[in-house]
């Protein structure tokens, strides 16, 4: 079943792809990305764009004069921690301190049920 199943979003998956090819085709035939239909507006996004080298604007923009306040308000840094989960069973495993701490930092979260065919 769950096969199946796979193999119609497969199907599925295909016909939005040429669906998507073809309207993205109009948009360029007729240079717009926004179409009205019967069942209502159609938008096509993406396609080619525009990405900065963000070390390399910052250098720009300082060595032209930009002032360092708008840099900041230019750029925002984002710091992102990820946990080591074999590291951490080494540290609650090695000192009862440190797996009551971990204990008190554990929060519990709903993931989504998933099933595969291998």
């Amino acid at each position: 079943m769950l096969v199946s199943a796979r193999e119609m979003k497969r199907r599925i998956d295909d016909v939005i792809a040429d669906a998507t090819a073809f309207l993205v085709a109009q948009a360029q035939q007729e240079g717009k990305k926004t179409f009205q239909t019967a069942a209502g507006e159609i938008r096509v996004t993406g396609g080619a764009g525009v990405d900065y080298d963000v070390e390399g604007l910052l250098d720009g923009l300082r060595k032209a004069g930009c002032p360092e306040h708008r840099l900041d308000e230019l750029v925002t840094v984002e710091i992102r921690h990820t946990l080591n989960r074999s590291v951490l069973r080494q540290l609650t495993g090695a000192n009862e301190a440190y797996r009551r701490a971990a204990a008190a930092a554990e929060v519990r979260v709903e993931r989504p049920w998933r099933a595969s065919v291998r």
